[in-house]
């Protein structure tokens, strides 16, 4: 089956949202951050440093929102560098059930096993097809029938190693509602 993937700000932004947030794990320091400040403010209390319960607290506070700011600002970076590309072909997957050859233009192309891939990640409308830690192809599903679908699902189950499929889609969608302004 042929996939064939045009460049989109709404496809493009929740890859770059799941890959920033979920995959490369900056989501996390919103919750880190708050709990060392947390940390901090009992400290100060203890020592009987008021001020510096005050700073912790309200630092512990704010700290979230600045955090999501910022990598709201980063997606946002990222969108407007690959604007110039919407509605072109980025590139085109034909996955079959020994793997995935990724095509881009009349030249080149590569070739992946199901069992070479690093990682894939199914979330609500797309699959994405990690061939290394670092760089990952985007098979939007939205084209597929059903009979398709199950297909490529079996595919994936039967071809990649063990624990390499995970599913993000109840994460990916309140992830999504976290950052909905982007």
């Amino acid at each position: 089956m042929d996939i064939q993937t045009q460049y989109s700000t709404e496809l493009f932004g929740r890859y770059y949202l799941f890959n920033t947030v979920y995959k490369n794990g900056k989501y996390y320091w919103t919750n880190l951050f708050p709990a060392g400040m947390f940390l901090c403010a009992v400290y100060a209390l203890r020592k009987g440093q008021n001020g510096l319960v005050i700073l912790a607290v309200a630092m512990g506070l704010l700290s979230p929102f600045l955090i999501r700011r910022l990598i709201q600002l980063l997606i946002r970076m990222q969108l407007k560098a690959s604007e110039n590309l919407s509605g072109r072909e980025i590139y085109r997957l034909s996955i079959t059930s020994a793997g995935v050859t990724v095509g881009q233009g009349d030249t080149q192309t590569a070739q992946f096993g199901w069992k070479q891939l690093w990682r894939v990640y199914q979330v609500q409308d797309a699959y994405y097809l990690y061939s290394d830690s670092r760089h990952a192809y985007i098979a939007p599903t939205g084209a597929l029938s059903p009979e398709e679908h199950h297909c490529l699902q079996g595919w994936m189950e039967a071809g990649l190693l063990p624990g390499r499929l995970r599913c993000k889609t109840n994460l990916t969608v309140g992830i999504q509602r976290w950052f909905k302004h982007i």
